[in-house]
């Protein structure tokens, strides 16, 4: 479509002069002031046909129900900035963080790379972050005077070393209570970041009691997500349900996956990679992973639990692959930066359009691989 057309070929060649983060920044800084090109864009993308269409896309995730399956990726907004734009970006919700229970400024720059070659980004941000306490007062008082739209909250273990046991059951503990006043439609806990001290949360025993603390605290009732790596092993994931089970604790799904220390398989050149070093890479690469990970886990949870795609989602055809290995919702970042603003749109005028012609809705999809095969 056009608007994507002028993004990758007049707006991002000159983004991609600039340093990742300051190109990131940057735009943030553009963003509150973009609302009239978005609702050009709107009209541009969604003609009548799909407007018609629009409504098949509505989805019920953790008893929230959404005007469209696709959701921001927690990362880009950590410090809810801008929550009260991306519903016009086309998102049907936002999740906000990871946020942890103090302010860091995270890892030391350059921390954030951009891999054209494979669509994908690394970084290795540390959890930068403004802390619960701030980040739980903005979301207030913007949600005050603006509507937010559908927010979720993703909540990790803060960036220091040391901080294992007790003393990280209380860190997490303690930014998940600051957010008890806040209407949200989840929380996720994330069990895995590799751009931290300690990486992924892989002692089970910290995990369970993390988990029951969240439990006991958690009087407003949010649905809670456990976000898991394309990297977890079947043995993470084993002792995760297994704790679950144990500990009779209500889980209302997974989010698959987070970022990957993988290199395996990039078109990128070694020499770039091995200059880049450590971090986590998202983007097109971790689609085929993040595929197998719906699979695996759609056979392992409940019935009534869900799962939320996330890795390398950037088309209608990405969705519909996820929704059909058992996801309910998909999440997207790194296709913003390499597809543009309005990437979103084209992705829900194709899904409704696709739907409209099979005669079915959104929700038909979610591990049908049938009906998956006749859009596709």
């Amino acid at each position: 479509m056009l608007a994507t057309w002028l993004y990758r070929n007049v707006l991002r060649p000159g983004l991609f002069l600039l340093d990742p983060e300051d190109a990131h920044d940057m735009v943030g800084n553009l963003l509150p002031a973009s609302a009239p090109l978005f609702s050009i864009g709107k009209d541009a993308i969604f003609s009548d046909k799909v407007l018609s269409a629009l409504p098949r896309l509505c989805v019920n995730l953790a008893n929230t129900t959404l005007t469209s399956p696709v959701g921001l990726a927690a990362g880009l907004d950590k410090n809810a900035k801008f929550v009260a734009l991306w519903p016009q970006f086309g998102f049907g919700f936002t999740e906000i963080g990871s946020v942890t229970a103090e302010p860091s400024l995270g890892n030391e720059r350059p921390r954030l790379f951009r891999l054209p070659e494979d669509q994908a980004i690394i970084n290795r941000m540390g959890l930068n972050g403004d802390g619960a306490k701030a980040v739980a007062q903005r979301l207030a008082a913007i949600g005050q005077s603006q509507s937010l739209g559908t927010v979720a909250l993703n909540i990790a273990k803060s960036n220091l070393p040391g901080l294992h046991g007790q003393l990280a059951v209380h860190d997490l503990l303690s930014t998940f209570q600051r957010f008890q006043g806040s209407d949200l439609a989840y929380v996720t806990i994330n069990t895995s970041c590799p751009n931290t001290h300690d990486g992924a949360l892989a002692e089970i025993s910290e995990f369970r009691e993390i988990l029951k603390a969240i439990d006991a605290a958690n009087h407003r009732n949010f649905p809670l997500f456990l976000k898991l790596s394309p990297d977890s092993s079947d043995e993470f994931i084993a002792m995760i349900f297994a704790s679950i089970k144990a500990l009779d604790i209500e889980i209302a799904g997974f989010v698959c996956g987070n970022t990957s220390v993988s290199r395996e398989n990039l078109r990128t050149p070694a020499q770039r990679l091995n200059s880049i070093g450590r971090g986590g890479l998202s983007g097109l690469p971790l689609k085929e992973r993040m595929l197998a990970q719906v699979i695996k886990l759609n056979k392992l949870k409940e019935p009534q639990q869900q799962i939320i795609a996330c890795g390398g989602i950037a088309s209608a055809a990405d969705v519909v692959a996820a929704m059909a290995a058992g996801a309910s919702a998909v999440q997207l970042y790194t296709a913003l930066v390499y597809h543009g603003p309005f990437v979103v749109m084209e992705i829900l005028a194709d899904l409704a359009l696709a739907l409209a012609q099979a005669n079915a809705t959104v929700t038909d999809l979610v591990a049908n691989e049938k009906l998956a095969a006749k859009i596709l």
